[in-house]
């Protein structure tokens, strides 16, 4: 009982910063490097997804709703991420850079919002990793970024990610930030066995797991100062052995959207 209150008060702790990763990746280039430092950034708002999947495997089959505070601090160099737990990237405007986090997963949905969990969807163990992470922008357009993980309590298993990303289309205002931005990314994971049979069942074997397709469009500042961000992603399994996993119950194609709207209280 007290390792669950543990593990949920450390998800609401992470999840502080679910669009807080949205919120400065949909920060304007000019915004970003123009030298103007912000100690505390503090935003508002929630995101809603018809779905939840993580690194392929489909983990509540409803839409799930929730909104909260984001917070970066000393100009981004320490944020409180959902999904990731706590990132510090030392030098966050600098090209390349590199970034440290301590995250975890946790299959137990807090708010079954809109139907049952599936009991099989959520009888994964607490798991927490460390990460190291690194991105490099080629140009205003593309970029390419990477990490590896090491899991520390439960399985003990590795994971690795490479992902290009584009901003093919960035419509400008005469004065201020874009009032849109098109965002398209791609991804591949790659797991151990000890990683890929904790995820997808006893029968997954090591090697490529999965890989993800996302378009994001991003307004700035569009609703009253608050930044709407609707988005679509794709992810299928790859591996013969991870198609078979158990704990997937053939769900090896997903189709997710998100809407996200955030309000910077800091300016």
């Amino acid at each position: 009982m007290i390792r669950k209150q543990c593990i949920t008060i450390l998800f609401l702790i992470a999840s502080l910063g679910v669009f807080s990763s949205l919120h400065a990746d949909s920060r304007p280039t000019s915004e970003s490097s123009s030298g103007d430092t912000s100690w505390v950034d503090v935003s508002l708002g929630g995101f809603m997804v018809s779905s939840i999947v993580e690194r392929g495997a489909r983990i509540y089959d409803y839409p799930f709703f929730l909104a909260f505070p984001s917070i970066r601090l000393w100009d981004g160099v320490l944020s409180l991420r959902g999904g990731k737990g706590f990132e510090v990237t030392p030098r966050p405007h600098a090209n390349p850079h590199v970034r440290f986090s301590l995250g975890f997963f946790r299959d137990d949905v807090l708010f079954e919002t809109f139907g049952d969990q599936d009991p099989i969807q959520r009888s994964r163990l607490f798991a927490m990793e460390a990460s190291f992470g690194a991105s490099y922008q080629f140009s205003r357009v593309f970029s390419v970024s990477g990490s590896v993980s090491q899991e520390l309590i439960e399985h003990h298993g590795q994971y690795a990610e490479v992902d290009l990303a584009a901003k093919p289309l960035v419509f400008f205002r005469r004065k201020g930030p874009p009032w849109m931005i098109v965002e398209l990314k791609s991804g591949l994971g790659l797991g151990d066995t000890f990683h890929n049979r904790f995820m997808y069942g006893p029968e997954a074997e090591k090697g490529l797991n999965h890989y993800f397709v996302r378009m994001r469009v991003v307004c700035p500042a569009l609703l009253w100062g608050a930044t709407p961000i609707f988005g679509i992603s794709y992810t299928e399994m790859l591996g013969a052995g991870n198609r078979r996993g158990s704990l997937l119950q053939g769900n090896l194609k997903n189709i997710t959207g998100m809407f996200v709207l955030s309000y910077r209280l800091s300016k």
